[in-house]
């Protein structure tokens, strides 16, 4: 029992020293990007009081980006750059402040926001359950409005992927007032008023059915979900709150710009389709943390939005701008993905050293030649040279019954780490030793969480 207190102690101070690290980094990222896309609102809000036109487009795709780098920062937890330099001086003062009971309270929250995370979603799942869905075997009609917003969004694409994952988009339709939502990444759906989808004219109806599958196209729903783990993890900090947000609002600019791109509709039509959708939405709580369409209490990203339309380019050269945009970026990705990797400690590391004590548990000998050269780790197990212990033993002096032999260490980070065992050998016959670490599912489990959990 003392044992799994202890260890619950460690992994407390350990997993929040880690989630510290990471979440100061992100406050670096965050405390530079957000700046930089504030910059067009502000100008945005001027040119606005003087009647001017608002920023091009593809700033708002470009702003989307750089909200995902604060993204990359979670991983930074092994980095080697807290143990360099002045940075060290960061790790061992968060050593010094962070106490079991604050990692105990910190995480306990982010169990309790995940559970509502999940509660969000099982819900939203068994709303869906409850409605009717075009699919394969849905009227012709139905079918050919999904296979047309299918092929616009696809149009051009030389890789079929994309069509095949929005191929398995399924379709609910619900009597609800609400707006239309898309959602799931591994099983992606898009919910659709019953007034839209059946009185609304061919074109606007598949209009909106490509603004929800660009949002599934463009990995929106995958990234909101990023953040919403990352809200968790970081709900400490006001920063990603408010990147949160401003990634909401420059993803539904950009999923405009390439709706008008991908339909080639003007964008008094595309307008016209937005303030329509405010006579069928009624609001709903449950599309607080999903993509919709229209939010009907948000009337200030509305008018953001119709601002935003009235500066689009020509759509060859707005897809264009997207691909390169998007190219660039995964270059950048790729690059920092492997940057992290390249800079950081591995998961774990098991420790080749031995460490001798004595019967008073005073240590004797750390991982000297001769204690290497008596001793050999298989397998978890000992196995001792007699001759050459026999001789360490005597050169050092020890006397009594037994000495203890500490291997097999794990290693997470420098002055971080545990686990491993002890043998308790006696000093009549070296090949009686007893393992002080039961091989027990305790311990395996204790193990297991501090390889690959912690």
């Amino acid at each position: 029992m003392q044992t799994s207190l202890a260890f619950l102690d460690f992994a407390a101070v350990y997993s929040m020293i880690k989630c510290l690290k990471t979440m100061l980094v992100g406050t670096v990222i965050m405390s530079v990007v957000l700046p930089l896309c504030r910059r067009g609102g502000i100008r945005q809000r001027r040119e606005h009081e003087n009647f001017q036109q608002p920023e091009a487009p593809g700033r708002a795709n470009r702003n989307l980006y750089l909200l995902i780098l604060p993204v990359f920062a979670a991983f930074m937890g092994m980095s080697r750059l807290f143990f360099l330099h002045g940075a060290v001086l960061v790790t061992v003062w968060l050593q010094v402040l962070v106490k079991p009971l604050y990692g105990k309270l910190y995480f306990a929250v982010c169990i309790v926001l995940l559970i509502r995370l999940w509660w969000r979603h099982f819900r939203i799942r068994r709303y869906l359950g409850c409605l009717p869905v075009i699919g394969r075997k849905a009227p012709v009609k139905d079918r050919r409005v999904l296979e047309d917003g299918i092929a616009c969004v696809t149009e051009g694409d030389r890789n079929p992927l994309w069509s095949r994952y929005l191929g398995r988009v399924r379709v609910y339709i619900t009597e609800d007032g609400i707006s239309p939502f898309s959602g799931g990444v591994l099983r992606p759906y898009v919910v659709m008023p019953e007034q839209v989808w059946q009185d609304w004219d061919q074109d606007r109806r598949r209009l909106v059915l490509c603004h929800e599958l660009i949002h599934l196209r463009s990995g929106h729903v995958f990234w909101l979900t990023v953040f919403q783990l990352l809200k968790i993890y970081w709900w400490i900090n006001p920063l990603i709150y408010r990147c949160d947000g401003l990634f909401r609002e420059e993803m539904e600019l950009v999923c405009d710009e390439r709706c008008m791109a991908y339909g080639k509709v003007s964008a008094a039509g595309y307008g016209s389709t937005l303030l329509a959708m405010l006579d069928v939405v009624r609001g709903d709580v449950r599309l607080r943390s999903l993509p919709a369409f229209v939010q009907p209490d948000d009337f200030g990203s509305l008018k953001r939005r119709m601002k935003h339309m009235a500066r689009t380019g020509r759509a060859e050269d707005m897809l264009l701008r997207y691909r390169r945009q998007s190219l660039r970026f995964a270059v950048v990705g790729v690059l920092t993905a492997a940057v992290i990797v390249l800079t950081s400690y591995p998961l774990y590391t098991k420790m080749k050293e031995l460490v001798l004590y004595d019967e008073q548990l005073r240590m004797v000998d750390f991982d000297s030649d001769a204690l290497q050269a008596a001793v050999q780790v298989r397998d978890g197990r000992l196995v001792i040279d007699g001759e050459r212990f026999g001789k360490l033993l005597e050169d050092e002096g020890i006397e009594g019954e037994y000495v203890y032999l500490s291997f097999d260490t794990i290693m997470k980070l420098p002055g971080c780490g545990g686990g491993g065992n002890t043998g308790m050998i006696s000093l009549t016959d070296y090949g009686d030793i007893w393992y002080l670490a039961a091989d027990c599912w305790e311990n395996r489990a204790r193990i297991f969480c501090l390889k690959y959990l912690l």
